[in-house]
């Protein structure tokens, strides 16, 4: 059954050792799922990058970068075996307020006004997939995204004792 309040959104780190990691390079075809490969490597260890995460028990399973279900895992403060660490996590809700609301994947991509009334209406909503049963959470506003690692900076510059100034 699904549960929005099992899913979260969190920064992940690479650790040095992640880039000599032959494990690194996964790959479903040409489609690359290492979560760096696009962002140069000193934005990848200071920045990290967001992911969205589906929570079990104390382990959170990587939606956005898992070539298969819960292929890749995180434990909040630790270094998973590619070399990554969950580094920071918040509940989904907390960034997507608004109550789930859910589709038919199959019918959305047949139909480009349902698509666009989506759009309009929904920063994020949950897929059904009649062909595996499987249910998703597309989301269609990045500002959120931007949000939790803003988020995060200003955890790490409180923690560190600095004030964090956004800038106008």
């Amino acid at each position: 059954m699904f549960n929005i309040q099992d899913y979260y959104l969190g920064v992940i780190i690479p650790q040095l050792s992640y880039y000599q990691n032959p494990q690194r390079h996964r790959y479903i075809g040409d489609i690359s799922f290492d979560p760096f490969n696009e962002i140069p490597p000193i934005v990848a260890l200071t920045m990290g990058e967001v992911t969205l995460l589906h929570k079990k028990g104390e382990n959170y399973y990587d939606e956005y970068y898992s070539r298969y279900k819960n292929e890749l895992y995180y434990k909040l403060g630790e270094t998973n075996n590619l070399g990554i660490i969950l580094a920071f996590a918040e509940p989904f809700q907390k960034y997507y307020a608004e109550e789930p609301v859910f589709y038919n994947q199959e019918d959305i991509e047949s139909d480009y006004y349902k698509l666009a009334e989506i759009l309009d209406k929904h920063s994020y909503y949950i897929a059904h997939l009649k062909l595996n049963k499987t249910d998703a959470i597309m989301t269609l506003d990045d500002n959120p995204i931007m949000q939790v690692r803003d988020d995060y900076i200003k955890m790490l510059y409180h923690d560190n004792g600095i004030v964090y100034q956004k800038r106008k």
